[in-house]
């Protein structure tokens, strides 16, 4: 077998001793893996509901001769599912401020230590293997889109998160405008803020 420990999704590979003048038969889990014929099986197993499973895989070869048929071969594979990830924490912030981000983790596996490895735009980020990835960002018209790469010491299992799109704006410019500039006592003026920022919904004035 190429790996006796595989993820949800990957295939694998199965090789029986090569003999002429004869087929094979394989089962899964007791029963036959239709149209595999051959000394080599490609399977890829899926998970039980999305939790993860082993299979028994057995090979027999009958040859032409009548009456001659090998012992049976057995190997046993397990199946992990893929953990899921998911990205939360700042996705519109200030120029200048940090941006926090935490991987957050569905998983089943006991005990298992998790990798992580944040990117940006499709490239890692050096030195960003925690599940929290922290940075000061700078203003830009488009939005910084992050993910992040999840693997665990049990299974090797490997998932990357959706992308996460972080917005900065750039300082909010403030002019503030009067109805009169000058009054008499008792008098009254309007007084307006006015906002020069492109993104600038949902804000507070003190």
């Amino acid at each position: 077998v190429s790996d006796d420990t595989i993820c949800e999704g990957t295939e694998l590979t199965l090789t029986a001793t090569e003999i002429e003048n004869g087929s094979y038969t394989w089962t899964r889990n007791h029963q036959i893996v239709e149209n595999a014929n051959s000394n080599v099986l490609v399977d890829a197993p899926e998970t039980n509901n999305g939790s993860s499973a082993s299979y028994v895989y057995e090979v027999v070869f009958t040859s032409n001769i009548e009456g001659c048929i090998s012992n049976v071969a057995k190997d046993t594979v397990y199946l992990y599912n893929n953990n899921t990830v998911e990205i939360s924490g700042n996705s519109l912030i200030c120029n200048g401020t940090d941006v926090e981000l935490t991987a957050n983790i569905n998983d089943t596996i006991a005990d298992a230590v998790y990798s992580f490895q944040w990117r940006l735009n499709n490239v890692d980020i050096a030195g960003a293997t925690n599940r929290v990835y922290t940075n000061a960002l700078a203003a830009q018209n488009e939005p910084y889109i992050y993910t992040v790469v999840v693997s665990n010491n049990k299974t090797d299992c490997q998932v990357v998160s959706e992308p996460y799109y972080v917005y900065v704006n750039a300082d909010i410019e403030v002019v503030v405008t009067a109805t009169d500039t000058i009054i008499c006592e008792g008098g009254y003026t309007t007084l307006t803020a006015n906002l020069g920022d492109y993104n600038a919904s949902n804000l507070t004035y003190q």
